[in-house]
């Protein structure tokens, strides 16, 4: 992704015509400065939308995003909280707060979150996989694979679909389901290194030790400081 291009055309037009391109252009920029990790930078550009429009959701909802990446939890709900206030359709919004409220522990806070938002919109994707994800953090791994197929349901494509319900199914022992899944995860992103790795899991908790390292290997290549 062509993130840093992305800012500099961003940038142009700001400084072309800075009531034109306004508010969707900062959040534009935002987005590709959180592409780059650069955080603080990019709820500098939200908060220069949200300056030029306070009811811009979607500057509100990724504001949320970038303040939950920072570990700043609770300013990242009130932005999402106000993002869904301006539009309660907001996907991102409610999907942003159940991952700064999961971030924070809080599973079942997080669980009831994403179901207002199933009540919303069924179709959301995000928010089936974000509750499924906290069921597994509270350790109600099958109720978490029935999310994770919904998720697949909704979107066969979802990358981080398939990579969590290949990893709960290996937690509940089910390791060629898990490899399978895992694989699909992999095909849709060969440089997916927690799915390579937790493919490893799975044929080390087979017996197939050589096979587990292969997955490793590839694991560390494509990440060298995974832990």
């Amino acid at each position: 992704d062509k993130y840093d291009e992305a800012i500099k055309a961003f940038d142009e037009a700001i400084r072309l015509d800075p009531n034109l391109a306004g508010a969707g252009a900062q959040v534009g920029k935002g987005y590709a400065l959180d592409g780059l990790g650069r955080y603080d930078e990019a709820i500098d550009a939200y908060n220069e939308a949200i300056s030029l429009d306070q009811n811009f959701s979607r500057a509100w909802s990724n504001k949320g995003y970038a303040l939950e990446k920072l570990g700043k939890y609770e300013e990242a709900i009130n932005a999402c909280n106000k993002a869904i206030e301006i539009d309660p359709q907001n996907k991102e919004a409610w999907n942003n707060k159940c991952d700064a409220l999961y971030s924070q522990g809080k599973y079942q806070e997080s669980i009831k979150t994403c179901d207002l938002a199933i009540q919303i919109n069924a179709q959301n994707a995000g928010a089936w996989g974000n509750k499924g994800i906290a069921l597994h953090g509270l350790g109600q791994d099958n109720e978490a694979i029935n999310c994770f197929v919904k998720v697949l349901e909704i979107d066969p494509l979802d990358v981080n679909g398939w990579y969590s319900k290949g990893t709960v199914l290996n937690n509940l022992g089910k390791s060629n389901e898990a490899i399978q899944a895992l694989d699909k995860a992999i095909e849709l992103d060969a440089n997916h290194s927690g799915a390579w790795n937790n493919k490893g899991l799975a044929f080390a908790n087979m017996k197939r030790y050589d096979d587990a390292i292969k997955s490793y290997d590839r694991a560390i290549d494509i990440d060298f400081n995974h832990p």
